[in-house]
């Protein structure tokens, strides 16, 4: 099964029409880094990242309704490394794009990308669900 997932084709990956989910590259990584007497252990490992990250979404969403720049970036800066470290890829991004917002003080343009970063997130974990079968 692939690691990459079609969907429509973003600015910076045009030349496949396709946009990378999960980077197949840190799953592989994360394979590795199993032991062999765990076989769940990236399983453990992504469900780890998921009850976190939701804490993170929550704290970005919270943050977008009061107002709070700085609670914004750092909910989204963390939500940004963690995604990076499953290969994440477009949660990483739109994660980045809010920390950056929120670092100019100007987290309003933030809520717009909060919604997408939902939808990335759903694909992030659907797509890692098809990766663990």
């Amino acid at each position: 099964m692939s690691d990459m997932v079609p969907m429509n084709p973003t600015p910076e990956d045009k030349s496949n029409g396709e946009r990378e989910i999960i980077d197949p590259e840190v799953v592989a990584s994360l394979r590795e880094l199993a032991p062999e007497d765990e076989p769940g252990f990236v399983r453990e490992l992504i469900d780890a990242y998921r009850d976190d990250a939701v804490v993170h979404l929550a704290g970005i969403k919270e943050s977008l309704k009061s107002n709070d720049a700085e609670g914004l970036r750092k909910a989204a800066h963390t939500l940004k490394s963690s995604s990076a470290n499953v290969g994440a890829v477009q949660v990483s991004r739109l994660a980045l794009e809010i920390e950056t917002l929120a670092r100019a003080g100007t987290p309003g343009p933030a809520a717009g990308l909060a919604a997408q970063l939902d939808a990335e997130f759903a694909r992030a974990l659907n797509a890692w669900d098809r990766i663990l079968g």
